[in-house]
């Protein structure tokens, strides 16, 4: 069952980030290639200069990865080195060595960090076992580091309470149950208090899973300016 729910998920996961981005990143284009590890790709990198992606020294894909910006990437099944690195200029900004991608795990992908802190690339091993079909499936990764702690809402209801920067409190893996909602109303506060720090509108559909992820600056403006992001998946 759980093979069979990862296996959907990567499929429409695959068309979903295709939809999101320009392309789906992937590195190899052999006709003959019939098994594939999967990853989800997030930019939480506070920068407005934008990224690109690559394997080692290789280039993956051209296109320029904005904050908050989200995709799939299909790969051979081997050891990777992924890196981020700034677009146009190449300076490398965040990175994982020699870490062995299959093609039974799924991998969620986070670059995250400022120009001041320094970026780094968090590598997420996904567990899909307790997700529901009856239900959206959301968890949320603070990647702002000077929010303090957040709560976050759905439609006025409170979801995530006390969230504090993700990097130093330990990541949440686990999903978190809330009713499907089209045009759901997603909104960041300080905990406790009623100022708000952000908010969007979302689809958050019944059986699909979303990854909720603050980034930017607090009081950061343009495309630097701290924002609450969404990466979703189906799973049938």
């Amino acid at each position: 069952m759980i093979r069979k729910k990862i296996a959907g998920l990567l499929m429409a996961a695959g068309l979903l980030g295709m939809m999101t981005m320009t392309a789906c990143l992937k590195t190899s284009n052999s006709s003959t290639q019939t098994v594939w590890t999967y990853s989800t790709i997030i930019n939480a990198y506070a920068d407005s200069t934008g990224m690109v992606f690559y394997d080692g020294s290789s280039k993956v894909d051209t296109t320029r990865f904005p904050l908050g910006f989200w995709s799939v990437l299909r790969d051979v099944p081997t050891t990777h080195s992924y890196n981020f690195r700034t677009y146009k200029t190449d300076s490398l900004i965040c990175s994982i060595t020699g870490v062995p991608f299959d093609s039974l795990t799924y991998h969620t992908l986070i670059a995250y960090g400022t120009k001041a802190t320094g970026g780094k690339l968090a590598n997420l091993e996904e567990n899909f076992a307790n997700i529901r079909g009856d239900s959206a499936n959301v968890r949320f990764f603070n990647f702002c580091d000077s929010t303090g702690p957040v709560d976050v809402f759905i439609n006025t209801v409170k979801v995530f309470s006390g969230r504090d920067y993700t990097p130093r409190t330990g990541f949440f893996p686990a999903w978190t149950t809330f009713p499907g909602s089209t045009n759901a109303t997603v909104e960041v506060k300080p905990t406790g208090k009623d100022s708000l720090i952000c908010k969007a509108t979302m689809n958050l559909y019944t059986a699909n899973v979303y990854q909720l992820v603050l980034a930017g600056y607090l009081h950061g403006v343009g495309k630097e300016k701290v924002g609450i992001y969404s990466a979703g998946y189906s799973t049938y």
